[in-house]
């Protein structure tokens, strides 16, 4: 499997030994390289100021009449430059070396590495279905009890759904005029869907063409809102999404589905 260092979290992330391994080394490596590049250019940048320092010793000394001495400052700064210089090339064949590792470690454990990755990913999902399915549940009872409460003791001023402000909203553009001070509210039963989603694959929409078909107004065709054409759409959906990945797909109707009866057992509490 074809895995880029370059998309690799942080080696303390990578739950595979020898991967891990193979990339705190490289991670070392690259910094030891970028410590003897910053060290030699800075080097390099204060030269000058060696040079200055032995022009001015030779220029008291001609002054004095007196022999002017080695320029000793200067000879020291650059054997410094040089062997910096033989650092970071040491440094730069380490990398490559470390990267190689890598490369080969991702090679042989790469595949593995993965599949553990789905293997926790799955559980990790089946987790979060559970939670969610038990969030919904205590939903339903709580709204039961509230619904109860407002019949016996009058409305008490909950509500079965969630409000978000603009700034709390993101990926969309709000009119002129809106502030953080509007609310706009979301049904408790939608929001327990999106987080049923949350995480899992995006449909694969199949794209429509949009040749003979000129719109009556700004991204919208003229028969949307028909029935028939929102259900052809819809199929043409469950198709991309099936040919994409079946068994993601099959999977998340079936919490779909359980989630949309819960949900709706909750509305009819609480209209209740």
């Amino acid at each position: 499997m074809d895995i880029a260092i370059e998309n690799l979290p942080a080696y303390e992330q990578i739950s595979s030994e020898p991967i891990r391994e193979a990339a705190a080394q490289f991670s070392a490596a690259r910094a030891s390289l970028h410590e003897s590049k910053r060290s030699l250019i800075d080097a390099e940048q204060t030269l000058p100021c060696s040079q200055w320092k032995d022009a001015e010793l030779s220029e008291a000394a001609r002054n004095a009449g007196k022999p002017e001495p080695k320029r000793v400052h200067t000879q020291q700064h650059e054997r410094r430059i040089a062997d910096l210089g033989h650092e970071q090339r040491v440094c730069e064949l380490a990398e490559r070396r470390a990267e190689q590792s890598l490369v080969d470690a991702l090679d042989e454990h790469g595949q593995m590495w993965v599949e553990s990755i789905d293997a926790e990913l799955a559980n990790l999902d089946d987790a979060w279905t559970e939670q969610v399915r038990e969030l919904i549940a205590l939903h339903e009872k709580r709204s039961a009890v509230i619904a109860t409460r407002s019949k016996v003791c009058g409305p008490s001023g909950r509500a079965g759904a969630l409000g978000f402000k603009p700034s709390e909203i993101k990926g969309l553009d709000w009119a002129t005029g809106t502030n953080d001070r509007q609310t706009g509210y979301v049904d408790a039963g939608s929001v327990f869907g999106a987080l049923s989603d949350l995480g899992m694959p995006e449909p694969v929409a199949e794209k429509e063409s949009q040749q003979h078909r000129p719109p009556t107004m700004p991204n919208v065709g003229p028969n949307r809102g028909r029935r028939d054409v929102e259900n052809e759409i819809a199929e043409r959906r469950e198709f991309a999404e099936r040919a994409s990945s079946p068994e993601r797909v099959e999977a998340r109707q079936r919490r779909s589905e359980l989630l949309r009866q819960q949900n709706e057992a909750a509305r009819t509490a609480e209209v209740g």
